[in-house]
């Protein structure tokens, strides 16, 4: 028989007893029982189970059987009774591809068996995704989500469960937030997250309890009807309605999402996928692997006489098709106003879905509501416009959550922190009663404002939980993961809950962030490999010059100067400003610099000069720097402080390069200049950059100080700061230095 005929699917069982060499070596006679009885209990419950012994091997043993559901069966009763036995064994079970080859079988579902036995602890049972899968109708048969794992071995990340049963014990789960356990190392930071109050007491508060104690089930709840509301369908034939479509949407999640237990995918994430065909079965799955959703109502309206609209509602099984039984009457609503009768749509689904009253914001005016949308709309084509929409939303409406939460959030990215502040100010004023869910992004727009990038975090994280395969709110939790804490493994880990194969990258707006993300992590991990997997998944026209910046440190790292030059060239050809890929040169001279390879160093700095033509920028005064020409720079710098003597980060590069060529005392003068230029909304700028120029000083302690407070004030982890400024290269193994760049351990 050929080999391939010898292959088949089987579930594959691994048995380990653990500590048996140190139990040899102090009691040889207990180990001998010890292996006796293990290998009778294994061979008794795999034949119970239509199973098949393959080998043992020591200390552990490899069985086979046919079918997952009778291989967890036969492993809860093997690892009952080998604990009643007091032997210490943990069991790892996988369903895959083997090959059987005369008594044995080898294959990649051999290795993943094997590999997912390691993770566990004495008295446990592991099992893949595949093996969890076969378990859903077996109502006895439970199981607790522990995460995405990396095998040795093993190309991609595999998700882990553990046996849930009497008798059996769950390994402590792998905390995506080891931070919040690690109290006892937050001397420089207890300050910034819990403003003068011990961890225990926040924990007495409830505001850190599920994070803190690293339970994942509190973290992740068990999410088996996740619903979502796709865009409605317009089928009146006026395209001037198609808003309506995106109102009933964006209300019906809003409504549903205040019911505190009831998953809802958000409208960001339903909004940034294609339109759902609802008679295509193929369509719905879609949908539902990409937005995580299982259950989906779906809706449409129609024209009815001449200013009539009819909606038509029901909620369908996303992997199904079938339709579940929820009687939601059609509505008939004027096509001048149909708010009232989306509100009535939710009010029958939130009847259907909730077990009690539920407080839900007042229904908006339905002109606020379609400026709202409005803005929605012009979100990532034209702000400005976007901000008119929603100025003029929340003057039709002064008691419109949505409008100054997206205000604020606007005035935000713009770096407009004053006007985000008043705008949430006024919010709070303006509206009484907010919800749980309200009050927590309230709290995430003050912490990101205020600088409080651990708070903002965990606020963050909280968002997060409460439906992790929610794209929106992961890519958020991703963005706070690497840029506010600096956790480049939970952003990684937050990641993996998407699979990227699983997104429509034409139709999503979030998914090149996703990408960039991923991309930046495993940089800061070294994970070149992996880096160059995430990185063929960026499509082929990239609509910002942020994204370039991942492809460029990869190609750096791989000492790839002619891809370095393609990807600038690509930049070039495809960003709408024709001026912005020069920096991309600077760039890769700084990635060389972080990589000590002083050649092209010089050569993407002379680039960088030459893209310039020579003119006055920051950008060529550095490139300078770089090459050492340090009296040209600070010409060019003078000029640059002359045009804005209030530009920090000139005054600091200034002085760097004074005290770099021994003018210690105008270096000293700069510090002073700088303190004096302090200001509100700064995200320690200002400390940021007297750190730099005290290290280039000499003065390390100085420096570290200034980069603590730095963190205190609300600096961000940008991907030209830190770990990748190279004017900060001689702290990188400095053991202070680390505790510092990670403040929410």
């Amino acid at each position: 028989m050929t080999e391939q005929s010898n292959r088949r699917l089987a579930a594959v069982m691994f048995t380990d007893i653990l500590g048996y060499t140190g139990m040899v070596q102090e009691d040889e006679q207990l180990a001998l029982r010890t292996m006796a009885t293990h290998e009778r209990l294994i061979k008794e419950y795999v034949q119970a189970y239509h199973g098949r012994v393959i080998k043992f091997y020591g200390d552990g043993s490899l069985s086979m059987y046919e079918s997952a559901v009778d291989a967890v069966r036969s492993a809860i009763e093997i690892q009952k009774r080998l604990r009643q036995a007091k032997v210490p064994v943990r069991i790892g079970i996988h369903l895959g591809d083997v090959v059987l080859r005369g008594q044995d079988i080898f294959g990649n579902g051999v290795n993943i068996a094997s590999r997912i036995e390691q993770q566990g602890i004495a008295g446990s049972i592991l099992i893949s995704d595949r093996v969890q899968q076969q378990l859903t109708n077996q109502k006895d048969l439970r199981t607790k989500y522990l995460g995405w794992f990396k095998l040795k071995n093993v190309k991609i990340r595999v998700p882990i469960y553990a046996v849930d049963a009497t008798g059996i014990l769950l390994p402590p789960k792998p905390n995506l937030f080891k931070r919040w356990q690690q109290t006892q190392k937050w001397p420089y930071y207890a300050g910034l997250l819990i403003l003068g109050l011990s961890a225990v007491a926040l924990v007495q508060q409830g505001k850190l309890k599920s994070l803190l104690h690293g339970d994942l089930d509190d973290v992740f709840r068990e999410r088996k009807e996740v619903i979502a509301v796709p865009v409605f369908e317009n089928f009146t034939g006026i395209d001037s309605l198609d808003f309506i479509a995106k109102m009933a949407s964006h209300w019906i999640t809003k409504g549903l999402s205040d019911i505190g237990e009831l998953p809802v995918v958000s409208y960001e994430s339903v909004e940034d996928e294609r339109p759902v065909n609802m008679a295509s079965l193929s369509s719905l799955q879609n949908f539902g692997r990409s937005t995580g959703a299982v259950n989906l109502v779906m809706g449409s309206f129609s024209r009815r006489g001449r200013d009539s609209l009819e909606f038509s509602t029901f909620v369908k099984k996303a992997s199904t098709g079938e339709v579940v039984s929820l009687d939601v009457p059609n509505i008939y609503v004027s096509m001048n106003n149909p708010l009232p009768g989306i509100h009535a749509i939710l009010n029958h689904l939130r009847g259907y879905w909730a077990s009690r009253n539920l407080h839900l914001s007042s229904v908006p005016s339905y002109g606020a509501y379609r400026s709202f949308i409005a803005a929605k709309a012009a979100w990532n084509k034209d702000r400005d416009r976007a901000e008119e929409y929603l100025l003029l939303s929340i003057q039709q409406d002064s008691s419109f959550f949505d409008s100054y939460d997206l205000l604020a959030t606007h005035y935000t990215n713009e770096g407009r922190y004053v006007e985000a502040k008043e705008a949430l100010e006024t919010l709070k004023r303006s509206i009484n009663g907010l919800s749980d869910r309200q009050k927590l992004k309230v709290q995430l727009r003050e912490a990101r404002i205020f600088g409080d990038n651990v708070d903002a975090f965990r606020y963050s994280l909280e968002e997060y939980a409460e439906n992790p395969q929610d794209l929106f709110a992961n890519t958020a939790a991703m963005v706070f993961a690497l840029e506010s804490v600096n956790e480049p493994e939970q952003c990684l880990e937050i990641f993996d809950r998407i699979s990227l194969d699983s997104l429509d990258f034409g139709s999503c707006s979030y998914c090149n962030e996703r990408v960039h993300l991923g991309l930046l992590a495993h940089l800061r991990l070294d994970d070149v490999e992996e880096a160059k997997e995430i990185a063929t998944y960026f499509p082929a026209r990239l609509p910002s010059r942020k994204y370039f910046v991942g492809l460029i440190r990869l190609a750096a790292r791989e000492s790839d100067t002619l891809l370095v030059n393609q990807i600038i060239q690509r930049a070039k050809i495809q960003l709408e400003d024709k001026t912005s890929h020069r920096y991309l040169y600077y760039l890769a001279a700084e990635c060389f610099q972080l990589l000590n390879n002083e050649e092209f160093v010089h050569v993407y700095a002379q680039k960088t000069i030459d893209a310039y033509e020579h003119r006055p920028d920051r950008t060529v005064a550095r490139a300078y720097y770089l090459l050492g020409k340090y009296e040209r720079s600070i010409q060019f710098f003078d000029v640059l402080i002359a045009q804005n003597p209030e530009h920090i980060a000139n005054i600091g590069q200034r002085a760097i390069i004074q005290a770099r060529l021994g003018n210690l005392k105008d270096a000293e003068r700069a510090i002073l200049t700088m303190e004096g230029l302090r200001a509100e909304f700064q995200f320690g700028d200002v400390p940021y950059q007297q750190a730099r120029v005290y290290l280039s000083m000499g003065k390390t302690d100085q420096a570290l100080l200034k980069l603590e407070q730095a963190i205190q004030e609300g600096c961000r982890f940008y991907y030209w700061l830190f770990e990748n400024d190279p004017d900060l290269m001689t702290l990188f193994r400095n053991p202070r230095f680390q505790e510092i760049v990670h403040p929410s351990r």
